[in-house]
């Protein structure tokens, strides 16, 4: 650690199955929505300016470390927020900005950049907090994009299972978008869960700061609208999915039917010819 204490991390979200950065250290481990660890790759930060750093990747944050009151200088204080106010905001991150007051200290943040101010000693649990945080963003952003992409193809289906035959391509096709929606209520069901309850991997002392930033973002109500769409997938394609078994189940039935009469048939033909 430097002489001010500043220092700066480049956070890494990585999948399960992904191998560490060199040199970053795990922070926690969390299983929901989907598994990933959370590394940290820390360096002191010289001088009473924050450098340029290189961009991050897509699913990685770039945090600058401030010991909290008097232990950082105005100017380097000021150098975080001219540092935050020029955040390149773009890909996956860019409609990401919040600024939260913690008893523990404060968090600032803009795309994919992140300003902590707190005790040093608290710095690997802010972080943890702020990683579970993007964590679960990321998840909530693309999912809510999915479901938009597939709202307008929802509706198609909806017109064209109206006066379908269910042909066995159609069926197929239903079988697909059920299992695809099951996967979503799956989704739905470890994010609320991750939402409401954290995660047992995250430490307790970042719990507070992973909550009061997904209360600011709105989570709950926007997990709210993605299970809403869920449920409404659920009912068109499930409903759908019955009324091509019933269907099917139908057709069998009449070809069953049809056969056993035509067996009676060709009996009265035999028994008539034998007359």
């Amino acid at each position: 650690m430097t002489a001010n204490g500043a220092q700066h991390c480049r956070l890494f979200l990585l999948p399960a199955g992904e191998a560490g950065r060199a040199g970053a250290a795990l922070l926690c481990s969390l299983s929901y929505p989907r598994a990933v660890s959370l590394h940290a790759l820390i360096a002191p930060l010289e001088g009473e300016a924050v450098p340029v750093f290189q961009p991050a990747d897509a699913e990685q944050l770039d945090v600058v470390l401030l010991p909290s009151g008097s232990q950082t200088s105005f100017a380097l204080q000021e150098s975080a927020a001219d540092w935050l106010r020029n955040a390149v905001v773009q890909g996956r991150f860019e409609n990401l900005s919040a600024d939260l007051k913690l008893r523990q200290g404060q968090i600032s943040i803009r795309g994919q950049q992140v300003v902590i101010q707190s005790a040093p000693e608290l710095f690997r649990d802010m972080l943890a907090g702020v990683g579970a945080f993007g964590w679960l963003w990321l998840n909530i952003e693309d999912t809510e994009r999915a479901v938009e992409t597939a709202w307008d193809q929802q509706h198609d289906d909806a017109e064209l299972l109206e006066r379908s035959s269910y042909s066995r391509r159609i069926s197929r096709s239903l079988a697909a978008k059920v299992a695809e929606t099951a996967r979503l209520r799956q989704w739905f069901l470890k994010s609320t869960l991750l939402l409401e309850r954290g995660d047992r991997g995250l430490p307790p002392a970042s719990r507070r700061s992973f909550f009061e930033l997904c209360q600011q973002m709105d989570f709950g109500r926007r997990l709210q609208l993605i299970g809403e769409v869920i449920e409404a997938r659920e009912t068109l394609y499930g409903t759908a999915a019955e009324r091509s078994f019933e269907y099917r189940l139908f057709f069998v039935s009449c070809i069953i039917e049809a056969a056993i009469l035509a067996g009676i048939l060709i009996e009265i033909a035999i028994m008539l010819y034998d007359l």
